[in-house]
């Protein structure tokens, strides 16, 4: 996860809302899914 966040892939925001990274919810890989397609496609969902 650091090394997502090191390059820019994940916001620290993203990161920090995540309760238990070895127990992801639906909504806190929706987060980390919606980053990464904003940071490599330049596409934003709101």
């Amino acid at each position: 996860m650091q090394e997502l966040l090191a390059r820019g892939v994940v916001k620290q925001e993203t990161v920090s809302a995540i309760q238990d990274p070895k127990r992801l919810t639906n909504g806190e890989a929706y987060m980390l899914i919606r980053d990464g397609v904003a940071n490599y496609a330049g596409k934003t969902y709101e």
